[in-house]
């Protein structure tokens, strides 16, 4: 009778905490071989780590420079406050809004990026003659900085935008400081948001960063 209870409270733990956990760990092997009409797992044990930023739970109504963590990701946020205004593109109930010109930069260095993804939406694009645009950067030292994604006029409905990270770094990515990144290389990740030549508020929406990294 103690084994069946103590079983049903380790299953009662589990789904009260796991729809609660955002970052999540998973490991695979590198590579397969064909063999006798079987896929067979060979090569380098690898695992890889997931951390996402759903800001959901994000509140912050300063608009100067400041520090957060956001869900599994901290960051460096210039004008980033949050959008849960019925105008703010967003999923679920809240994101981050920047008005005209911001950033968000992690303050911990990663490596082994698989990839890079997140959400942006226009709320409004003030005249849309004029230039605006986002741009994701990398830095191996937080001073210098060198782009991998640059998108100019960012459309008003919610868009995915998703950088292979694991393909850029392969080939091996020149740096600001004449260095080459490559998977083994410690990088911070910055998105900035350029309003250009506004006539009107401009005001971006972003969403659900999540960054995946091989260790």
């Amino acid at each position: 009778m103690k084994k069946r209870i103590s079983i049903l409270f380790i299953i009662v733990i589990l789904f009260v905490f796991l729809p609660y956990s955002t970052s999540f760990t998973y490991a695979f092997f590198d590579k397969t071989v064909r063999q006798n009409n079987i896929n067979l797992a060979i090569g380098n044990w690898s695992s890889q780590v997931t951390y996402q930023a759903t800001f959901e739970s994000f509140i912050n109504t300063n608009t100067g420079i400041i520090t957060q963590v956001v869900d599994d990701l901290s960051f460096e946020l210039n004008n980033v406050v949050t959008g849960a205004l019925t105008t703010d593109k967003k999923n679920g109930t809240t994101g981050g809004r920047i008005t005209q010109n911001g950033t968000i930069t992690t303050t911990n260095y990663y490596r082994g990026y698989q990839s890079i993804s997140f959400y942006v939406g226009m709320s409004s694009a003030g005249n849309t003659n004029g230039s605006y645009s986002f741009n994701v950067e990398i830095s191996n030292n937080g001073t210098q900085w060198t782009s991998i994604l640059n998108q100019s006029k960012p459309v008003a409905t919610l868009t995915l935008y998703t950088i292979n990270m694991s393909t850029l770094l392969k080939n091996g990515i020149t740096l600001a400081d004449n260095s080459v990144a490559t998977s083994t290389t410690n990088l911070k990740v910055r998105i900035s948001f350029i309003s250009g030549n506004a006539s009107g508020s401009r005001v971006f929406n972003i969403d659900d960063i999540v960054i995946v990294q091989q260790i």
